[in-house]
């Protein structure tokens, strides 16, 4: 069996050549012998061919050489898989490869360790792919990160969803991204506590 050593000294061509059904029987310990170097060369299909246990176990500091590009390819089981702590350290950059469709399968666990840098990072399109689920335990320093052109993103459902709590936080530059037809798809509890503010 391959050790974490040999692992680690290989370079980022060498690893290219491992395949999907190599990757496919990678154990934790193993998984923790690569560099975050030779994980950023790594190819989409190579990265979905990991079991869920082997990508829980990637460490924020590997995760760091994964490029946006990279992200972007990445299988919903196999973003699912990240822990919270690992995709809380990922940065706007590469966050800015993830579609639409992607973060609308983040779990509710995910979304809830995103942090403000890392929801002001994201674009409309991005935004519109928030489920509602998710929305509905945005929290109020969550909400301080997304911009008004975030809030101005948000479909009536996504908005709907959230609580009363977080729409009587939010401030009068965000209400600004709002459109007319935005404040008129709030529910009654939600724009009573909007126009306390």
């Amino acid at each position: 069996m391959i050790t974490t050593v040999q692992l680690n000294s290989l370079t980022s061509t060498q690893v290219k050549g491992i395949t999907t059904v190599e990757f496919g029987v990678l154990t934790t310990t193993q998984m923790s012998g690569f560099t975050s170097t030779s994980l950023g060369g790594l190819a989409s299909t190579q990265i979905n061919a990991l079991s869920t246990t082997v990508v829980g176990s990637i460490s924020t500091s590997q995760v760091g050489g994964f490029t946006g590009t990279q992200l972007g390819q990445f299988s919903s089981t196999v973003l699912n898989a990240l822990s919270t702590t690992t995709l809380s350290t990922l940065t706007t950059t590469q966050l800015d490869g993830l579609s639409s469709a992607q973060l609308t399968g983040l779990n509710s666990t995910q979304f809830g360790a995103l942090t403000t840098i890392q929801l002001g990072g994201f674009n409309a399109t991005q935004i519109k792919g928030f489920n509602t689920t998710d929305l509905a335990i945005l929290t109020t320093v969550q909400l301080t990160g997304i911009t008004s052109t975030g809030i101005g993103a948000l479909a009536s459902t996504q908005l709907q969803a959230l609580t009363t709590t977080v729409v009587a936080a939010i401030t009068t530059t965000q209400i600004d991204g709002l459109t007319s037809a935005q404040l008129g798809q709030l529910t009654t509890s939600q724009f009573q506590v909007l126009t306390t503010t």
